[in-house]
């Protein structure tokens, strides 16, 4: 199951960016808050944190942990990420124009990363 999500990689963070970027768009055009611009630029600039700081932490589990451990925390992760990513899209539903939160952008870096240290770790245990 992991394979098959793991090669549907880019189409996920294509499809995310897009959304992301509508969502982005709609809230600088229509938002009204006092603190938009500085949303803004967290929105932009948190989902590279996450996702350097989320594979440096698979890197640093993965050493001593095995597949069967890192699998788990890569479905647990997935799974948080998917739900997180639910909630903050019914967030910027409902808080519309001022909806957006840069959690949705950290989110889809927790999947992105997810994924790509999943994918390095299957690589290297069917190397072995």
């Amino acid at each position: 199951m992991l394979n098959k999500i793991i090669q549907k990689k880019n189409l996920i963070l294509i499809i995310y960016a897009i959304v992301l970027l509508v969502f982005w768009t709609l809230a600088l055009i229509f938002g009204n808050a006092e603190n938009k611009v500085m949303v803004l630029v967290l929105s932009l600039i948190i989902p590279f944190v996450i996702y350097g700081f989320v594979r440096l932490m698979y890197k640093i589990v993965s050493i001593n942990a095995s597949l069967k451990v890192m699998c788990f925390f890569y479905y647990f992760f997935l799974v948080g990420g998917l739900l997180g990513t639910a909630m903050m899209f019914v967030e910027f539903i409902t808080g519309f124009p001022n909806g957006l939160s840069p959690t949705l952008g950290a989110c889809g870096a927790l999947i992105i990363a997810t994924l790509d240290s999943a994918k390095k770790t299957i690589e290297f245990e069917s190397k072995k």
